[in-house]
């Protein structure tokens, strides 16, 4: 993979820049809003995506970075501050968003023709591709603390 990819910290190389960005663990403790913000977007990334755990997406995988970005879109749309650290089973005290808001955004990322309207019940192509991503998402209600 290329170092002018986007880095699943959040920042997008466009090749003017070859700096290798750390990885978050999913433990780490983020500095900044948006340290807190790239670090969930990361975490349920890996979580439809966990042969990609670890990795960078290349600039040539339009489909994984639409993906990461629109999880990004649904988590700062509805999390909080993360001034308190980020744990990955306690990251539920930050994101007080639906997994399903999640499944939705991946849904139509890969299926745009249905961008903007329900799936009908006699689409159940499109109903089972809905609940295969949702069904890899784990619910972030952990008790833990950070």
């Amino acid at each position: 993979m290329k170092l002018s990819s986007i880095a699943l910290s959040g920042i997008l190389f466009l090749g003017v820049a070859n700096v290798a960005m750390p990885v978050p663990s999913a433990y780490a403790r983020p500095s900044t809003y948006n340290d807190g913000v790239n670090a969930l977007t990361d975490e349920l990334w890996w979580q439809l995506r966990p042969e990609m755990r670890g990795s960078k997406i290349d600039n040539g995988d339009s489909l994984f970075i639409r993906e990461w970005q629109a999880i990004r879109r649904v988590v700062r749309a509805n999390s909080t501050s993360f001034s308190g650290g980020y744990c990955f089973d306690g990251y539920s005290a930050y994101f007080n968003g639906d997994l399903d808001k999640v499944a939705d955004a991946i849904f139509y990322v890969r299926y745009p023709a249905f961008r903007g309207q329900p799936i009908r019940r006699d689409e159940q192509g499109a109903a089972r591709a809905w609940s295969e991503i949702r069904l890899r998402l784990r619910s972030p209600n952990g008790a833990t603390s950070c």
